[in-house]
């Protein structure tokens, strides 16, 4: 499976499993919020520098350990790939993490 099929499938589970199976740290949300941040300073658009500059800072030499930190090396790789990124997987996933972000952002649940 290509990296931008697999960014959207793991996305739209993350996104169904929210609040049930996956209920996002106040670190995730915070990572999420830096994300968006970046997101707004990048003229409305992820850059894969961001992503991975964001990760490092925020989970360390020890790598992701959680669901969202885990899912954006792979973020980061669609989008240095200008196939993926243009692919008609690649544009839909990258919508859903949009969405997945401003979701995480927002969620209520227990942390």
């Amino acid at each position: 499976m290509d990296e931008a099929a697999e960014l959207k499938r793991r996305t739209i589970v993350m996104q169904g499993d929210l609040g049930h199976l996956y209920r996002p740290t106040r670190e995730e949300r915070n990572l999420a919020a830096a994300l968006i941040a970046a997101r707004k300073s990048d003229g409305g658009r992820l850059t894969a520098a961001s992503v991975r500059r964001i990760v490092q800072e925020t989970t360390g030499d020890d790598g992701p350990a959680a669901p969202l930190p885990d899912l954006l090396p792979l973020v980061a790789d669609v989008l240095e790939d200008p196939q993926a990124r243009n692919s008609s997987d690649g544009r839909l996933a990258l919508s859903e993490v949009g969405i997945l972000l401003d979701a995480v952002v927002v969620y209520q649940g227990p942390a």
